[in-house]
């Protein structure tokens, strides 16, 4: 029997059983080949228990552990100083680093002076956000942020500030989807969108909607084909994103976002400043950041498996919302803050807002609610016919085939009934859409649902419950 070896991610990852945190980190070095001096990223792994060793073969043999997908950097691109990295180990985790003095409040500082944002609350989170992408190894999910707004308003300067602050980050206006999946599966990369509206307009918009529409959610992979050896190849996706657009992108992409709307700034003073090297020391922020992903990762794990007042959401809008709201319930361990508080009332006040549903399937339910009383056979033909109250475009409304009303009717999982001279019927009763309604947070939850007979009306049922 072999010797037992252990494997660990290329960009990060997080130990369950030991509670050791690892990151990759590239460092420039000068060898010589064939007599000519070149400049190539050596790899160094430094890990939670403060250990530091080169990737190379020989390390990995005689450690009997190995990198899985080696991560790729631009040469000579730093991304943590060896200086840094040395006292980071020399420490030996003393003193810990602060996570809301030395992390949080100087990315608000950085965002807030050179940026004007609408809402009080978007520069707390995008610094959670921020802080949260070096956090990935122990999320289930991550969700994108969403950058809204008119031309000029501020969305591409965001984008500038967070590819400076965010694990290693990639601005992607001229990289292929190819190399997009191989960015993320090697460099686990936070993944910066700025004009959005290629999504629709671009001939490869489908191969990059598909790593959007994937990649929110860990342990789903996107498998291609190599078109040499015939070879099945899987691709992990999964990694934090932003997107900057003046348009809504699809339904789909748009239930993975949390969305920040950017208005033009009348402050000419941030305005006219700009995102570079001189803006702040970006270095020591990647150091703040670096140590405290490897200090903080055991504590904010804890906090997702046994707290619960991050749990405050249901289905898609808590997975995506969890995250950021352990990572602000953390800052309290070390500073009272209002960041959870802040946080937590914006999660609460936009899943109100969102039902999850394009205008489409609102439309149908919507219809549903006003003719469905008595629990029936109702004609897709009658519910198409109400259509025009919620869609008022005509060009929209005529899309909406018979086809697509069936087909949404058991989405929501309503009964087909029997074919009728005028078309398909589904069986639908008050009670069902009424659930549905309230589901889709589109009404509030009845308390009770009487149930109907076919041809039954809701006094008639009440009448009959009387008798017997």
């Amino acid at each position: 029997m072999e010797d037992k070896f252990k494997i660990l991610k290329g960009a990060a990852g997080f130990e369950k059983e030991s509670g050791v945190v690892h990151m990759s980190i590239p460092m420039p070095k000068l060898i010589e080949i064939k007599g000519k001096w070149q400049i190539i990223n050596q790899l160094y792994m430094v890990t939670s228990d403060y250990k530091f060793w080169p990737i190379t073969q020989e390390d990995q043999k005689e450690r009997n552990t190995f990198v899985q997908s080696k991560p790729q950097f631009p040469i000579g691109k730093e991304y943590w100083r060896k200086d840094d990295i040395k006292r980071y180990i020399d420490s030996k985790g003393q003193p810990h680093i602060d996570p809301y003095t030395e992390v949080y409040e100087p990315i608000v500082q950085i965002l807030e002076e050179n940026i004007d944002f609408h809402k009080s609350t978007d520069s707390k989170l995008l610094a959670v956000w921020i802080m949260g992408t070096y956090l990935l190894p122990i999320f289930d999910a991550y969700p994108y942020i969403l950058l809204s707004g008119t031309r000029g308003a501020g969305k591409t300067k965001v984008l500038e500030v967070v590819c400076r602050l965010a694990f290693n980050a990639e601005m992607t206006s001229n990289a292929t989807p190819s190399s997009i999946f191989r960015i993320i599966e090697a460099n686990q990369s936070t993944i910066l969108i700025d004009e959005g509206e290629m999504l629709t307009s671009r001939e490869d918009s489908q191969e990059l909607r598909l790593i959007l529409n994937a990649g929110y959610r860990r342990n789903n992979p996107v498998s291609r084909t190599h078109k040499e050896t015939h070879e099945v190849q899987w691709f992990n996706t999964y990694s934090a994103k932003m997107l900057a657009a003046i348009n809504t992108p699809d339904p789909t992409l748009l239930t993975r976002c949390l969305p920040i709307t950017m208005i033009r700034t009348g402050n000419k003073q941030k305005g006219n400043k700009r995102i570079n090297e001189s803006t702040t020391d970006w270095l020591f922020m990647h150091d703040c950041l670096y140590r405290y992903a490897l200090q903080c990762i055991p504590e904010v794990a804890e906090i997702i498996n046994h707290d619960q007042d991050i749990n405050i959401l249901q289905c898609r809008q808590n997975e995506l919302w969890l995250p950021l709201l352990a990572i602000a319930k953390h800052l309290n361990l070390y500073v009272t803050s209002e960041v959870f508080t802040d946080l937590k009332e914006k999660a609460l006040e936009e899943d109100t807002e969102d039902t999850t549903l394009d205008d489409w399937h609102k439309a149908v339910l919507s219809v549903l609610k006003d003719i469905v009383s008595l629990k029936r056979q109702y004609t897709i033909k009658e519910i198409k016919e109400n259509l025009s109250t919620y869609i008022e475009d005509a060009d929209e409304l005529k899309k909406m085939s018979s086809r697509w009303i069936g087909a949404a009717l058991g989405r929501f999982g309503l009964k087909k009934g029997k074919r009728q001279e005028e078309g398909n019927t589904y069986i639908i009763s008050r009670e069902e859409v009424d659930d549905l309604l309230a589901r889709y947070q589109l009404q509030e939850a009845k308390t009770e649902h009487p149930e109907h007979a076919v041809g039954e009306s809701r006094e008639e049922g009440k009448d009959n419950e009387h008798k017997n």
